[in-house]
């Protein structure tokens, strides 16, 4: 199993951290990987999952009357979750991506990836050390649609390019989610200009990846187990290659997808251009390897996967909801758009 991906070509290598990166390349520069965690890394996740046996059992991330978990929100505040990538914090979005991989496994809920757009896109302040604390709330949306309403009490948009952050509003009337959290259809007031919209949206494009990677990666390898010993005429599930062969693929694009994340998370630390399509192809493959995974592990289970006990529905829930969340009035995918344009010529002369 390779530890390392080599991406283009070039000398003159110099180390930074993790990374080495070559310069001279024609294309840009070649940048090469190390997929195995460092030791800090090893020791947040370690203590990121510890934290999470404690606070985040399975009745909690099976929880659906909406209600926000506030022990879960105090152990991760303390623990320095939010605090992640920040000049008073400690690592970097590296160390966000692989937070979002061990919240994912546990399929913790609340509004995470939202939050650590807030802590990136509110000015420096008593409101944003209040959001790193976890003593304020965030609702990340598309208007009038937003949620957490109730429990939140900053209010987030993307409009075009810019985050722009309301007043705090009426509600107008409660609205049903697949997760079970807490939206609302909302009177909005008076709008403020936070600034670009870009990096906090990466931060987000590159935790939701690695948080849907690695809740996807738990559904794969249990069901995966499960038809391993479950028997049907007289053979295990897993001998079946209608079964077993949808399982491998989902496994291959779950991995694939969270290499994509962490070279998303590896080129916003190096703060190179390209950083900010990665970071949204990164959430698209996540998406789409999450969804797969989703309908095979369903299937796999057979009918007890489509039961509200069963082992499948309440992470598909939470996952499709967390996929189909929007908070842009427009397509979030401007920064891979212009990637294609720019580079597209190129390639159509290499081809001819």
């Amino acid at each position: 199993m390779f530890s390392r991906v080599v991406l283009g070509g070039g000398k003159d290598t110099c180390r930074l951290g993790r990374l080495k990166l070559s310069l001279g390349s024609p294309l840009g520069g070649r940048l090469s990987i190390d997929f195995e965690p460092d030791e800090t890394e090893s020791a947040l996740s370690d203590s990121l999952r510890a934290l999470c046996r404690q606070h985040c059992p399975e009745n909690l991330a099976r929880e659906v009357a909406g209600v926000f978990p506030r022990d879960l929100w105090a152990a991760l505040s303390e623990f320095g979750l939010f605090a992640l990538a920040t000049p008073d914090g400690f690592g970097g979005v590296v160390e966000i991506e692989a937070a979002g991989d061990i919240l994912g496994s546990f399929v913790a809920p609340g509004p995470l990836a939202p939050t650590f757009f807030a802590v990136h896109a509110l000015p420096a302040g008593e409101e944003r050390e209040a959001v790193i604390a976890g003593e304020t709330v965030v609702s990340l949306g598309r208007p009038p649609l937003m949620p957490w309403f109730g429990v939140a009490s900053v209010f987030l948009s993307v409009r075009g390019d810019r985050v722009v952050k309301f007043e705090e509003p009426g509600e107008i009337e409660q609205v049903a989610t697949l997760s079970g959290e807490p939206w609302s259809r909302l009177m909005l007031g008076p709008e403020k200009d936070l600034g670009s919209a870009a990096h906090p949206c990466a931060l987000y494009d590159v935790f939701v990846a690695a948080y849907l990677v690695g809740a996807a990666r738990k559904l794969v390898k249990e069901a995966a187990e499960y038809v391993a010993n479950r028997r049907q005429f007289g053979k295990t599930l897993s001998q079946f290659q209608a079964i077993s062969h949808p399982l491998a693929e989902s496994s291959i694009r779950v991995r694939a997808a969270g290499g994509l994340a962490r070279l998303a998370a590896h080129q916003v630390d190096l703060g190179l251009e390209r950083a900010y399509a990665t970071a949204q192809s990164a959430r698209i493959s996540a998406e789409n390897a999450a969804l797969k995974a989703i309908n095979v592990c369903h299937q796999s289970y057979g009918a007890m996967g489509m039961t509200e006990e069963g082992p499948v529905a309440y992470v598909s829930r939470r996952l499709r909801q967390l996929v189909n969340h929007e908070f842009s009035d427009v397509p979030r995918v401007s920064s891979i758009e212009q990637q294609y344009n720019e580079h597209m010529p190129a390639l159509l002369v290499v081809a001819r």
